[in-house]
């Protein structure tokens, strides 16, 4: 538990690191440069799980997902490594957790091994073709991922870390 915490803690500052070091260089540039590709498969495949179902309900569109309804739950689970999630939508907002066991009474459970779900995360597959394939499967609400997708919005890497000066 000590060391979850000091690594937890390095993170932490490493994180809080980059962040000044690309604000400082913006600052003394005055130009944004491309940053690694965030969904690159190296990225998304050593990701735990949990940091990529956080990242999907970071760009979950609260307005858009409380005006289009949407109230679902599903469990995620990976059965080349045994791991199990359970995320939950409501209210515009999307919750995630680690469990021990399928939650009963999810309206949809999605079947994929880890490494697939990178290559769909990334673009070099698909889910449908997954699914063909019987890579993947799910029980339940067939369409929740179809009902997800149109409520997330995608973000350009070149946002401003600070505020860049204007010329004059």
């Amino acid at each position: 538990e000590i060391s979850a915490c000091l690594v937890g803690s390095e993170m932490c500052i490493r994180d809080r690191r980059n962040s000044y070091l690309s604000g400082a260089y913006e600052l003394r540039t005055n130009t944004i440069h491309e940053s690694i590709k965030q969904n690159s498969t190296d990225i998304v495949a050593n990701s735990p799980t949990l940091n990529v179902l956080d990242y999907l309900a970071v760009r979950l569109n609260a307005p858009k997902a409380i005006e289009a309804n949407l109230t679902l739950s599903f469990n995620l689970v990976h059965p080349d490594s045994n791991e199990l999630f359970y995320s939950e939508i409501s209210n515009g907002n999307m919750t995630n957790v680690i469990t021990e066991q399928e939650v009963k009474g999810a309206d949809a459970t999605l079947y994929i091994n880890k490494a697939d779900l990178a290559e769909v995360m990334t673009g070099q597959t698909t889910l449908p073709e997954l699914l063909k394939g019987q890579q993947a499967s799910i029980k339940g609400q067939q369409d929740f991922i179809q009902k997800i997708m149109p409520n997330l919005d995608t973000f350009s890497p070149l946002f401003e870390i600070l505020p860049i000066a204007e010329q004059q």
